[in-house]
């Protein structure tokens, strides 16, 4: 557990206190209001408080909750040899309906070819626990016109710089963080764009 998921928990625990001190607050004011026998303008506060700390404090934890399974799911990644990943990423695009090729020489830094309706996307598979650079988009650029290939895909387990963010937008490369990953891998992934 890192620092930014100690604070979140931290922030969720918080949350959760001021909700339970909300709630039995409300319930002496409603215990109040029912021997006074009037609304209360306090009462109806306290109600949307507790409402509004509730909100917060399921929001806090699904950030969290949603933390937790993106790191186990990258670290299930980060064990696997590269052959296995490159296996992995090719079972996700068939389950989108790709055809897929896993290419010998990796010269190119393109690994596997996805075909899609005649469509062929040039893709290439990093495994990293640093965000990626601008050079892994030049250099998947470059291989996917080796090998002739329509688009150009990057997937990773990691994040890409904004400058790869940025000349993977220049050159319509697509390119699919851990993030986006770990969707594909739980849901039915959508084809490639």
């Amino acid at each position: 557990m890192d620092a930014q998921d100690r604070k979140a928990l931290a922030i969720g625990l918080a949350l959760l206190v001021v909700t339970l001190v909300t709630v039995a607050l409300s319930l002496l004011v409603f215990l109040s209001v029912l021997s006074l026998k009037t609304p209360s303008i306090l009462f109806l506060l306290l109600v949307l408080l507790v409402t509004c700390s509730t909100l917060l404090f399921v929001a806090v934890r699904a950030d969290v909750l949603e933390r937790f399974r993106f790191k186990r799911f990258v670290s299930h990644l980060d064990v696997m040899h590269e052959e296995d990943f490159l296996d992995y990423i090719a079972r996700l695009l068939n389950r989108q309906g790709c055809k897929t090729t896993i290419t010998q020489g990796c010269a190119t830094g393109i690994e596997i070819i996805a075909d899609k309706k005649g469509r062929q996307y040039a893709t290439m598979a990093v495994r990293s626990s640093s965000p990626l650079s601008a050079k892994v988009v030049s250099m998947a650029n470059s291989g996917a016109q080796k090998h002739g290939c329509e688009r150009t895909m990057i997937v990773t387990n990691s994040l890409f710089s904004q400058q790869a963010e940025e000349l993977a937008k220049e050159c319509k490369i697509k390119l699919v963080d851990g993030p986006t990953l770990l969707s594909w891998a739980e849901q039915k992934a959508r084809k490639p764009d």
